[in-house]
């Protein structure tokens, strides 16, 4: 009886490289089907409209703010937290100390609404490495209600913003967070931010909500104080620069939910630049490289021009196809999609930016990244508001100024 195999040359036997052609293919479409993932997410989640049966039996709240100098737009976006239309809730302005130029600016607030509860706070006590929590834990202590809002000194709220928040915290949840976007600036520099926050950010926020993995930003977040408070407070996250990341690990580690806020945070700085961008992607690569460097690495993979230029290779090899026209016809496709993504992000009856600016905007966002990436992975060390810290595996930072055994003492 002949051999099943004597004729072997008869069969197809892929090498390597069919095999990463393949793969690479797969892999396009995979992230294709994660894109509308996205994109059904945030039409699901996004700018609904939240009815609340009784105003008056809602919890009270504390806004923690920390504060660091003084910008043009800071007087706006405080004056928005004065004016919310919600029945009980203090306001806890943070600073490091009287010197501060905030402070002027918040007495000013202080005194123009009289009857909104608010105190100041400005003796900061160093007891980590995190100038934030550093600044913020004089505020928390004091902070009175069991609901505690913490929010960055360049959000723009609007009336009903803290009652949107609030009506998803229940029993159970432990925290309730907004995805993070920017306000409308017509200057490239500030589309290219838009776009970062309504495109491949907000892509892999919506996606790890809607895969139940975790994915939280801390420029606005609502936490249960009383579950903080057993973490061991603000002080247990004082090691960590991204203390938002970890002690929202910390709450999605203990099995309570961390749910997505129907309303984005909307950043509202006086003014944008390049420059800035640059430094924050790089800052925030170098973090995610060092406290979950094994996921991290694998991020040039989902990017749409490493993807694209992979995908149009293989489809190349395998079927002779032209490779820079697929490439072409695979950036047209990716902004179509992210360009749907950012429309769900922004929301109804919001005008976006011209789409010929937010096209251009996008393609610097997407090649400057390989550019940062590689930045980011080349050190350790980042700078932060005026400080300058190295970076440690497992996220811990030091800084540089002062590496002291006593600031050790204080991490978790």
């Amino acid at each position: 009886m002949a051999s099943p195999f004597a004729n072997v040359d008869e069969f197809y036997a892929p090498n390597v490289l069919d095999l990463l052609a393949m793969f690479f293919i797969l892999l396009w479409i995979v992230l294709a089907l994660f894109q509308l993932i996205s994109i059904a997410t945030g039409k699901i989640y996004l700018h609904k409209s939240v009815a609340v049966a009784n105003n008056k039996d809602l919890p009270g709240v504390s806004i923690l703010k920390p504060l660091v100098g003084e910008e043009p737009n800071l007087i706006k976006n405080l004056q928005t937290f004065f004016e919310l239309n919600y029945p009980k809730f203090e306001i806890l302005f943070c600073v490091q100390d009287e010197l501060d130029p905030a402070v002027k600016i918040v007495r000013q607030l202080m005194e123009a609404y009289p009857l909104v509860n608010s105190r100041l706070f400005t003796a900061a006590k160093t007891i980590g490495v995190n100038p934030k929590i550093n600044n913020m834990n004089q505020g928390y202590k004091a902070a009175k209600y069991n609901l505690l809002w913490i929010c960055d000194s360049n959000i723009r709220v609007h009336q009903g913003t803290l009652t949107e928040l609030v009506s998803h915290m229940g029993p159970g949840v432990g925290m309730v967070h907004q995805i993070p976007f920017v306000t409308n600036c017509m200057d490239f520099a500030g589309c290219v931010d838009k776009v970062y926050f309504g495109t491949q950010h907000a892509f892999v926020y919506l996606l790890a909500y809607s895969l139940g993995t975790l994915c939280a930003n801390g420029m606005s977040s609502l936490y249960s104080k009383p579950l903080l408070d057993e973490l061991g407070g603000l002080e247990v996250f004082s090691c960590y620069i991204a203390e938002d990341y970890f002690i929202s690990k910390a709450i999605f580690n203990r099995g309570m939910k961390v749910i997505l806020s129907c309303d984005p945070a909307m950043q509202n700085p006086s003014h944008y630049s390049l420059l800035r961008y640059q430094q924050r992607m790089v800052r925030w690569t170098r973090l995610r490289l060092t406290m979950e460097p094994f996921p991290a690495i694998f991020e040039p993979l989902t990017e749409s021009v490493v993807i694209g230029l992979l995908a149009s290779w293989a489809m190349s090899y395998l079927w002779e196809f032209s490779a820079a026209l697929m490439f072409i016809k695979h950036v047209l496709v990716w902004f179509i999609l992210d360009f749907i993504l950012l429309r769900c992000v922004q929301g109804p009856n919001n005008p976006l930016p011209p789409v010929w600016k937010l096209f251009l905007a996008w393609l610097f966002r997407e090649f400057s990244w390989i550019v940062f990436f590689l930045q980011a992975a080349c050190g350790r060390e980042i700078e932060w508001r005026t400080s300058h810290f190295v970076l440690k595996l497992g996220g811990k930072a030091e800084r540089l100024q002062e590496k002291s055994q006593d600031l050790n003492n204080h991490c978790c």
